[in-house]
């Protein structure tokens, strides 16, 4: 396949996700104060779904942490995947810290947070480098597997945004957010609209866009609410919050 890199410059995560196009454009748009504590210096990790046992959607038990503070700081160096995930969107939110998020997010998916991984695909996916992208799209697919919706609505759009799709990687594409949408609603059913309103997958009608825009957001899509005008503006960087570790996501 071809790797199209997203023409954007901010996930949260969503995360993850900022660029209203792209992962990053479920970061909540609130910063957060300086971290009291020196944040890891970002590497560049070998792609952690090859080495990732078994990864769990919503939650786990996790510290009272809302991303800040050194006792948040020790529950994910202490192995609390969802404290790490809390914190790199805290890191991620401040703009003195935010090139430093990743390695937080590989931490959270390397301790077994699905979403965690999709945030960290997220950051890769918009690498320069091939490996990166081929890392990104191998934990889009590992946190949907796990049941993610961020994960799969993630792999949907890595498939079908790239300009040099054939038409099996396009029709892969339309399957991943299909299922996904049907199994687990929420965000997968919103890029699964977007992708038919730009015309990717063949002609729709628009009443097809808003019935799947109306099942994103009654399973827990909050930017799909409020019968927005089209698919592409539930993607302007004021609509995304940032999506929750300890959200059930039910069809």
């Amino acid at each position: 396949m071809g790797w199209g890199r997203p023409a954007v410059t901010s996930l949260c995560l969503l995360a993850v996700v900022a660029s209203c196009e792209q992962a990053r454009s479920s970061t909540p748009a609130a910063a957060v104060p300086q971290a009291k504590k020196a944040i890891p210096k970002p590497k560049r990790p070998k792609c952690l779904a090859r080495s990732l046992g078994e990864l769990r959607a919503g939650a786990l038990p996790s510290a009272d942490c809302d991303g800040e503070g050194r006792s948040c700081e020790q529950a994910c160096a202490d192995g609390d995947a969802l404290a790490c995930f809390e914190r790199a969107v805290a890191v991620q939110h401040n703009s003195a810290t935010r090139d430093k998020a990743g390695a937080v997010f590989a931490r959270s998916c390397e301790l077994g947070l699905a979403i965690g991984c999709t945030n960290y695909g997220a950051e890769l996916w918009m690498s320069d480098r091939e490996a990166d992208q081929r890392c990104a799209q191998q934990l889009f697919e590992k946190s949907c597997d796990a049941g993610e919706t961020w994960g799969c609505g993630m792999l949907g759009r890595m498939l079908l945004d790239d300009d040099e799709a054939d038409p099996d990687q396009v029709e892969e594409g339309r399957t991943v957010l299909e299922d996904a949408c049907d199994e687990l609603g929420g965000f997968s059913c919103r890029v699964l609209a977007l992708q038919l309103e730009r015309g990717r997958l063949g002609p729709t009608k628009r009443s097809k866009i808003r019935k799947l825009l109306a099942r994103a957001c009654a399973t827990d899509d909050d930017d799909s609410c409020g019968a927005p005008r089209s698919a592409a503006a539930t993607f302007r960087p004021a609509k995304h919050r940032a999506p929750r570790a300890d959200r059930t996501h039910d069809p």
